[in-house]
């Protein structure tokens, strides 16, 4: 009686294995993408002086540089009626050539804004204003800030008064009031984000915070259970590989459609600025879903042809023969079945030890810092893995 019922309980316990191993198989899917954009955010978005360091390069960029230059000169237009000044100054007969006069300073201010832009000493104040934006961002994401302000812009109230001294020095004063009142020009900074996205990225910055201590061990957790209840580590290792594979895929796929939103839902004056910085913000994030998606595909391709599969061994055998210039075929025809199952043996446990390698490489990649070091944990990880793959494909079958 008692060994029928451990019989008839056996199948169950199986079943209830192989369902919790594969939840936690798609929970790895799920959580990876998780994790990586969390580390990254953390890394590069809530700590200022890598922000700013991340965005300075953007003082260089011609699109950046064209729209701060129609941003400026936009706002001083708008605080100073131009063309009005102008004709107020010329005899009655002239005041038509007022509209040429304008057209010739604006052309005039869109140079030195130019110029002053290409200028070593601006870039002082272009980290400068993206301190200060970074600052306010953080205090709107963490519900800090007091500010009733529905918009996070690039302030340019700087880069006007640089511009207003330059076009004083040509002998163009028109402007010289609004150092006085510069406050005018306080709406007039290049937009980067909306109410709505603002009010998105808070609710995502909250649970991001929330979860930034527990998401890396609930994923080294899933992981190691998931190796652990698998009735086959090396397959189970290749489900978690393709699982994550998978996570960083859609993860890439979702901040592609998040860009074109993301730059869409800003003014088209600032479009370009906020392209830019999306792109450059998000390179680092990029350039950690290249590697990891590289590192999943490497764990899941090599453990799949080090696997059990009909075709998995044919195309090791072809491999083989291949390298040993066909004596493989004969040595292989002489191996007993015991033989043959032995080899499978070993190459489970090597696939089972290559997926624990990419899995460490994976943690060092997300959590590393330094892209230097996440290049060179992937190519030591190829190294290693190539290393344990290549001697079953050298020796006959």
């Amino acid at each position: 009686m008692a060994t029928a019922q451990l019989t008839a309980g056996a199948p169950r316990r199986h079943r209830i294995r192989t369902v919790t191993t594969w939840i936690l198989i798609v929970a790895t899917g799920l959580i990876v993408p998780l994790v990586v954009t969390g580390t990254w955010a953390l890394r590069t978005v809530t700590n200022t002086d890598n922000y700013v360091a991340t965005l300075a390069p953007l003082v260089e960029n011609p699109a950046v540089q064209d729209a701060m230059t129609t941003t400026v000169v936009d706002s001083l237009f708008a605080a100073v009626h131009v063309q009005d000044q102008v004709a107020s100054h010329l005899p009655g007969p002239s005041s038509a050539l007022a509209g040429a006069i304008t057209s010739s300073i604006r052309r005039e201010a869109e140079k030195v804004v130019h110029a002053v832009i290409a200028s070593p000493a601006f870039a002082t104040v272009w980290n400068a204003e993206n301190r200060l934006t970074h600052k306010m961002a953080v205090s709107i994401l963490t519900g800090d800030s007091a500010s009733a302000s529905n918009k996070l812009s690039l302030s340019v109230q700087a880069l006007a008064l640089k511009v207003i001294a330059e076009l004083d020095k040509r002998g163009i004063t028109l402007f010289d009031p609004i150092v006085i009142t510069i406050n005018k020009l306080a709406d007039s900074g290049i937009v980067l984000a909306t109410t709505e996205q603002l009010h998105t990225a808070q609710t995502v910055f909250h649970y991001g915070i929330t979860l930034r201590g527990v998401l890396p061990f609930v994923l080294l957790a899933v992981v190691v259970l998931s190796l652990i209840l698998g009735q086959n580590k090396r397959r189970t290792g290749l489900r978690v590989a393709a699982a994550g594979l998978v996570g960083v895929v859609a993860l890439s796929v979702v901040l592609s459609f998040g860009r074109s939103t993301f730059v869409g839902a800003v003014p088209d004056k600032s479009q370009a600025v906020a392209d830019a910085v999306w792109t450059t913000l998000l390179r680092g994030l990029s350039s950690e879903i290249r590697l990891l998606s590289v590192l999943f595909a490497l764990i899941v391709g090599l453990t799949w042809l080090l696997g059990t599969s009909p075709t998995a061994e044919k195309l090791r055998g072809g491999l083989r023969r291949s390298l040993a210039s066909g004596q493989a075929h004969a040595i292989e025809a002489s191996h007993s079945d015991l033989v043959v199952h032995a080899r499978r043996e070993v190459a489970d446990r090597r696939g089972l030890v290559a997926g624990i390698i990419g899995g460490i490489a994976g943690f060092i990649v997300i959590f590393s810092s330094s892209t230097t070091v996440a290049w060179w944990t992937l190519g030591i990880a190829v190294v290693l893995i190539v290393a344990l793959c290549a001697p079953l494909l050298k020796k006959a079958a």
